[in-house]
């Protein structure tokens, strides 16, 4: 998930569309060989959290990949991981309570987490 994350914000930050050199060549993929960076594509575009066409070799090898940008989920999801913070509580609630899990809990807990962090603040100003 951390992957995904930062390939969210390089979507996001992006002035035009991506390919996977794009993905290959960030920050955030150092250490990740390119069948993972692949793999968690793949990922991000089956649960609709960027707009993506990508094609691949019958051995799964990338031969395209153009990504235009982040869905509506997508922006939803990277939204509510974005601030660090949130995302370390997520990580930490996850890793604490079942170890691992799907997306959408993972994406549930982020959401609590912001929320809470928000009605937090919002207490405070009355």
């Amino acid at each position: 998930m951390d992957l995904v994350r930062k390939f969210l914000i390089v979507v996001e930050d992006a002035k035009e569309p991506l390919r996977f050199g794009d993905f290959r060549d960030s920050a955030g993929a150092k250490g990740f060989s390119e069948d993972e960076i692949m793999y968690h594509l793949r990922l991000m575009q089956a649960h609709a959290l960027i707009d993506a066409v990508i094609e691949e070799s019958d051995d799964g090898a990338c031969v395209a990949c153009l990504v235009y940008g982040l869905t509506w989920d997508g922006q939803d999801f990277l939204d509510a991981l974005r601030d660090d913070s949130v995302w370390e509580k997520t990580k930490r609630a996850v890793r604490e309570s079942v170890g691992s899990t799907t997306f959408e809990v993972v994406k549930c807990v982020a959401v609590e987490a912001s929320k809470r962090m928000a009605l937090g603040a919002l207490a405070g100003m009355f």
